[in-house]
């Protein structure tokens, strides 16, 4: 299958403002001076958690979306939650020790 990379219409400027916004903040980021120990870690706890818990949680909930009992749906989520606050603690403190 060929993937187009021409967007239209409010697509195309959603993509360029993520696309930019992203940018930006990496811009920002480099400019700050912040060491690599610091850059490393707030980068691993933001991603980190959003790749092992919050997006294999979405994905299967999308892929097996009629198949699943209301308690498998309830832990799925349970998890999704769990980990979507680690992450968020887990950011907080790279956040706390650079601006510290």
């Amino acid at each position: 299958a060929v993937v187009s990379t021409q967007s239209t219409g409010n697509l195309f400027w959603k993509e360029n403002i993520i696309r930019a916004g992203v940018t930006l903040v990496g811009l920002l980021l480099a400019a700050s001076g912040l060491s690599f120990g610091h850059m490393v870690s707030l980068t691993g706890a933001f991603s980190g958690t959003l790749m092992q818990f919050i997006f294999p949680c979405a994905c299967y909930l999308k892929c097996f979306e009629g198949e699943m009992s209301g308690a498998q749906r309830i832990g799925i989520w349970i998890m999704a939650i769990v980990g979507a606050i680690f992450g968020a603690l887990a950011t907080y403190v790279p956040l706390i020790e650079i601006f510290s």
